[in-house]
């Protein structure tokens, strides 16, 4: 689902989750926003590095304007009903995971 809008800008991050084969299956690094589990040494190391977003990082960028679609928990999706200031689309629905977009399809 995500190919479909990258020509138009779109950029993935993937929020409080991250599936590791997604960069290989999509042949490009995919930034994590308020997560990042076993990769936590590196964090650490690097907090500002560009695929680790801070969680203010994350809202900012979603509420700004920037294209972005986001791949997080289903469980998820109600904190970006209280916190989003832009509509956002569903985009995909698989197992435990959705796909949303701060911008409307066309």
């Amino acid at each position: 689902a995500y190919r479909r809008y990258r020509g138009a800008g779109a950029r993935l991050v993937t929020y409080h989750t991250y599936l590791h084969g997604l960069p290989w299956e999509l042949k490009m690094p995919v930034p994590m926003a308020s997560w990042v589990g076993e990769l936590r040494p590196a964090y650490e190391r690097d907090m500002d590095h560009p695929l680790f977003w801070q969680e203010p990082t994350f809202w900012h960028r979603w509420n700004s304007g920037e294209k972005l679609v986001v791949l997080t928990r289903a469980r998820d999706r109600d904190e970006f009903r209280l916190r989003s200031a832009v509509p956002f689309t569903h985009l995909l629905t698989v197992r435990d995971h959705v796909l949303l977009a701060n911008f409307p399809l066309r």
